[in-house]
């Protein structure tokens, strides 16, 4: 993926940079905060609508837009990106497409904005592209939806049209209904990071989508949006110091990547294998299905017949999370960690993923007595039932892991020196 710089501050690669939107309605207001964003942003989102729709009230028309945004630049001396949102948008002006058209015009030609949002699906973004490149001001092209996500493959393809289209960098972000349409947002930044070659961003609204906000080194967006003075321009966002710490752990804990996770199908030895591994490198072990146990108060079983198996894998997400700024583990997964794309790539990105396989007769065997507190297996204990799941999950598997070690007929410690042996090896990612 190429990279964009826009007054030294360089989208694409690294840690996400940050964007403070500059939501007030009054000029003094919009200067004021422009300065407070100089030590907490790396640019500033000057979000024209509120301003606008109180200069319509108050005066019938934009006011002195111009002299605004010459106060905007003397205040803050990074890049400063200009954003008319509508009410489709989640802003507050409505506007027909040829005044739309015509602010963004007045923005660009001003000398005092480095980036312009364009929408992408307005009949005019064609047209104020033109406008904008005319003046020499690069594009972000958005798509917003706050009632859907699209698909994966949606997005990509409406990725694709923005950089046909001239963007510098591409924006999408969609409001979830659950955990399988931000999976979709990740999945999409998945395909737009070997496609694409241009910078994009992809946040998943709301708190459901919090952790595209949080994770976009990862996942691949270039940028992310956070707050000052306790107001969030748009659903899920966080302060921009949390934000700034947030973003350097990440960061941090992506760089030493030492962690190992260890997945498959429950029997394949993961538990057993992590505690081979304690004894040979030193490394602390996590059994994850443990962990939320005890922090619940109840055992996977009652999890998932009282709280539904989504809030159990809304745990297993929680967990991953907690575990960047943590010091580097071997980590026993549940067997159905893996099924979450946003799972898979929060494990990549602190470690490397070991996919441990067994037979089904193998795995049948291991588990006989012990299906108790499994509830997936529980009620088709048998080899075809095994089977059966695990074909399920195959592919989930087969797309996280890094290394895969059949275990039949070894030893947890025979399968831990496997392991070790790669890693002090160098083949470990």
């Amino acid at each position: 993926m190429k990279t964009f710089t826009a007054k030294n501050v360089t989208f694409g690669s690294g840690i996400p940079k940050i964007a403070v939107p500059l939501t007030d309605d009054r000029p003094e207001e919009l200067i004021k905060s422009a300065a407070a964003a100089r030590n907490e942003a790396d640019l500033v989102e000057l979000r024209i609508d509120p301003y606008l729709a109180r200069q319509a009230e108050e005066t019938g028309g934009p006011g002195e837009l111009t002299k605004l945004l010459a106060g905007v630049r003397a205040a803050f001396d990074g890049p400063v990106l200009f954003t008319l949102r509508t009410a489709a948008e989640g802003g507050l002006y409505e506007v027909t497409d040829a005044k739309y058209r015509e602010i963004l015009a007045e923005a660009a030609e001003s000398g005092c904005v480095d980036l312009l949002d364009i929408e992408f699906a307005r009949e005019t973004a064609a047209a104020a592209a033109e406008d904008a490149a005319k003046a020499g001001i690069p594009v972000v092209f958005s798509q917003h939806d706050f009632k859907r996500t699209p698909g994966a493959d949606a997005i990509l393809g409406t990725f694709m049209e923005m950089e046909r289209a001239g963007a510098a960098i591409a924006k999408g972000a969609y409001m979830p209904e659950n955990g399988a349409d931000v999976d979709e947002v990740i999945r999409a930044s998945g395909l737009a990071g070997e496609q694409l070659s241009i910078p994009f961003i992809l946040i998943a609204m709301g708190e459901k989508g919090r952790i595209t906000r949080m994770h976009g080194e990862i996942f691949g967006s270039c940028l992310t949006f956070a707050f000052l003075g306790g107001r969030a321009s748009a659903p899920g966002q966080i302060g921009a110091d949390v934000m700034r710490a947030e973003l350097g752990k990440i960061h941090e804990a992506g760089m030493r990547k030492g962690f190992i996770f260890l997945i498959g199908f429950m029997g394949t030895g993961k538990s057993a294998c992590a505690r081979a591994i304690r004894r040979n490198s030193g490394l602390p072990v996590l059994e994850m299905d443990e962990t939320i146990e005890e922090r619940q108060g109840m055992p996977v079983s009652r999890i998932f017949k009282t709280q539904g198996e989504e809030a159990f894998r809304d745990m297993e997400t929680e967990l991953l999370e907690s575990l960047y700024g943590q010091e580097s583990a071997v980590v026993s997964c549940g067997g159905g960690v893996v099924l979450r794309e946003r799972n898979r790539r929060l494990m990549r990105g602190l470690g490397t993923i070991v996919l441990l396989t067994a037979s089904p007769e193998t795995i049948y065997s291991r588990l006989q007595g012990k299906t108790g507190n499994r509830p997936n297996i529980r009620d088709r204990f048998s080899v075809e039932g095994i089977r059966e799941l695990m074909e399920v999950r195959r592919a989930a598997y087969m797309a996280a892991a890094d290394v895969m070690i059949p275990t039949d007929g070894l030893s947890p410690r025979k399968i831990a020196e496997k392991i070790l042996s790669e890693r002090e090896s160098g083949n470990f990612v």
